[in-house]
């Protein structure tokens, strides 16, 4: 039980039973400050605290050994605080009694108090707007289908915030022709999305991607064609092939792609990677490696320029496609039609 009296400006009596424990709860109060009311009234080992609006204001703080002692914070003059135990029911309870008053202040502290405060509101404010769009938008962390979510550049790192993960079933258009430079401040699990088609298309100012488990995509057509600036994908693990439908213009004018590692098979659709001209060479033998050695009557075009470089047998020599490297992985795939243009 809790029992807490704020004399002078605040106005409060409240009495809240929550069994044998009261330690890091938050609960209901009834009184309003300044037409605001009471939203929230909170408990610790360290901090009695009460909320009004969008704002915390400390009652008290006292220490964990002397529960008889609480020093004011802020405009507060403790009048009294004390505990003790009460059996109740062959249940255990705290019965706690804090009363405080008001301690007269200068203007210019006054001035101050006006100022942080308003600050704090300020924050608790937006705060409670971002907690308001994104459980509108992703149905408290219960949306699954995320296609066409933050497609256009209006969608940045500044806003894309989401406060819960993502485990997407249906991805198409999810970030198409968005304006964000990273996922960095996401949580997003691909592992169980069916449909990832168009999924980054045209993300321009898209830089860098984490992994991108893709193991159950149907389609990835036109995936992350068209991301001019990107430049690194930590790992792309790709469906079984025989399962895929559709991955056409998966990788299509990626200009600035520089690493990228793949797992899994590549099996249907042509592959175009001819747009990388910057393109490492593990990135290549790793393209390369996840061919599938069944599939016939198929191509992957890689560019000329990123193959003499990376395969170059001296530094400057540009001749990577007379290497004997490049000769080795090209014929361990005499089933596709290996293409540099």
């Amino acid at each position: 039980i809790v029992m807490t009296t704020i004399k002078g400006k605040w106005k409060w009596n409240e009495v809240i039973t929550q069994g044998d424990t009261l330690w890091f709860q938050t609960f209901l109060c009834n009184f309003e400050s300044n037409g605001e009311k009471c939203v929230g009234f909170y408990f610790n080992r360290w901090h009695l605290s009460y909320i009004v609006g969008f704002s915390s204001f400390a009652v008290c703080d006292y220490s964990e050994e002397d529960y008889t002692t609480c020093t004011m914070q802020e405009e507060y003059r403790l009048i009294d605080f004390g505990q003790n135990e009460q059996e109740i029911d062959d249940n255990l309870y705290n019965f706690i009694v804090a009363n405080a008053e008001a301690v007269p202040q200068t203007i210019a502290e006054k001035l101050q108090a006006i100022a942080e405060n308003e600050q704090k509101v300020f924050d608790a404010g937006k705060k409670s707007e971002y907690d308001a769009f994104w459980d509108e938008l992703q149905n408290k962390g219960q949306l699954t289908n995320y296609s066409q979510m933050f497609g256009g550049g209006g969608w940045t790192n500044t806003i894309f915030k989401p406060k819960y993960p993502m485990t997407p079933t249906a991805a198409t258009d999810m970030f198409r022709g968005s304006g964000i430079e990273n996922i960095d401040n996401a949580s997003i699990d691909f592992s169980n999305c069916k449909r990832a088609d168009f999924l980054f298309y045209q993300s321009s100012r898209l830089k860098k991607l984490p992994e991108l488990n893709l193991g159950e995509v149907t389609t990835l057509q036109y995936a992350l064609q068209q991301c001019v600036v990107l430049e690194t994908i930590d790992e792309i693990i790709l469906p079984d092939y025989n399962n895929i439908v559709d991955y056409k213009g998966f990788l299509d004018s990626c200009r600035n792609l520089k690493n990228v590692v793949f797992e899994g098979t590549i099996g249907k659709n042509n592959f175009n990677l001819q747009g990388s001209t910057l393109l490492s060479k593990s990135s290549i033998e790793s393209v390369i490696s996840c061919l599938s050695t069944t599939t016939t009557n198929l191509s992957v075009t890689f560019s000329k320029t990123a193959v003499n470089k990376a395969f170059e047998t001296s530094e400057g020599a540009n001749d990577g496609e007379a290497s004997a490297k490049w000769t080795e992985l090209v014929d361990g795939k005499t089933n596709w039609t290996i293409t540099l243009v």
